[in-house]
């Protein structure tokens, strides 16, 4: 085992990147080795008022197409990511946290992007502190980006988010986190992790 990991990250001397797991899903590096953070029934809960539609679920409230209003006129926290499954979450140091994901994340729409350029600076991949409730659910404030699209924007931690593949994104964060609970969020997908 160790030999194989001298050579995933020596070439005469070179570092190279790590060999990524080949099923999909987002991964946590934890002493060498990618372990597989748990889906833990991540949804999107929405405020009583802005309920949405019984068909298109989430992408609609996230568009707009929503009970209460436009998404122009309803306030800045559009939703909340919440994780109320009890699989077990795998924790690490908070000195260097480094996540992959693999599979497809879609890039915003062309005309979305047209019409908001700022998109193409905003991260595909993006990870922020959650808060835990009275039921020992967890849970992150999602907030407007543009109509269409919303994220954790200022609540995210400050990390690098490289696209290796079409299939393989990578995120490391910039500084060392606090102890926690924490989601990470790619594209649609999310997944929980704590840092200890």
């Amino acid at each position: 085992m160790r030999r194989q990991i001298e050579q995933q990250f020596s070439n005469g001397g070179r570092a190279l990147t790590p060999a990524y797991p080949q099923s999909n899903g987002t991964y946590l590096w934890i002493n060498s080795t990618w372990v597989s953070l748990p889906h833990n029934n991540g949804h999107v809960t929405y405020p009583a008022a802005q309920l949405i539609r019984a068909e298109g679920g989430a992408q609609n409230a996230l568009s707009g197409n929503v009970q209460g209003g436009s998404i122009e006129t309803r306030p800045d926290k559009l939703a909340e990511l919440t994780f109320d499954g009890v699989e077990p979450i795998p924790s690490t140091d908070g000195g260097r946290v480094r996540i992959a994901y693999i599979g497809k994340i879609d890039p915003p729409t062309p005309n979305l992007a047209t019409k908001y350029p700022e998109l193409l600076d905003y991260p595909s991949m993006e990870m922020a502190p959650t808060i835990r409730g009275s039921t020992g659910s967890r849970s992150a404030n999602l907030y407007r980006i543009v109509p269409g699209l919303a994220g954790f924007r200022d609540t995210r931690v400050p990390a690098v988010v490289e696209k290796v593949s079409d299939t393989v994104t990578v995120l490391t964060c910039k500084q060392s986190l606090d102890p926690g609970s924490y989601v990470v969020a790619a594209g649609i997908h999310s997944a929980e992790l704590i840092v200890k």
